[in-house]
Order: C-alpha cells, then sequence, then structure tokens
C-alpha cells in the first residue's frame, strides 16, 4: 500500500496549487509530457503559478486592501 500524505495548506498555496495543475494539464493535453520531463513540467507549472500570482497581487488592489479591512497583505 503506498504511503498517505498529509497535507495543510494555506488558501494561498491551495490556490497556486489548483493554478499549477490547470498548467500542468495543458502540457499534458499539449502532449508535452512524458516520463522523462514529467517533474521538470510539474516545476514549470509550478514556477508560472507563481508568477501569475505574483503578477496579479502586483496589478489588482482587493477590496480589502482597499478598505484597510482584515487579511490586508500590503500597507
Amino acid at each position: 500500500m503506498p504511503d498517505k500524505h498529509y497535507f495543510r495548506l494555506q488558501r494561498s498555496e491551495s490556490i497556486i496549487t489548483l493554478a499549477a495543475a490547470e498548467i500542468f494539464s495543458a502540457y499534458v493535453a499539449a502532449g508535452q509530457v512524458s516520463d522523462d520531463n514529467a517533474n521538470e513540467k510539474v516545476g514549470r507549472a509550478v514556477s508560472l503559478a507563481v508568477a501569475l500570482a505574483r503578477q496579479v497581487e502586483e496589478s489588482v488592489q482587493s477590496d480589502s486592501e482597499a478598505t484597510g479591512g482584515a487579511g490586508q497583505s500590503k500597507p
């Protein structure tokens, strides 16, 4: 029986994981994933998902940031 893994991801980590999964699935659908490069493609998908999140963070002001509400991530 395979080892079980348990994770307690923060909300932002979960969102980036979902984005990375979407990117990786696009690689699979495009026939760009093989046994030899799967780990590389997963890493690239995660890097792209993080880059997307950073770009959004820099470009978009959330409601709570605009009003100074709870969850504010920038001063």
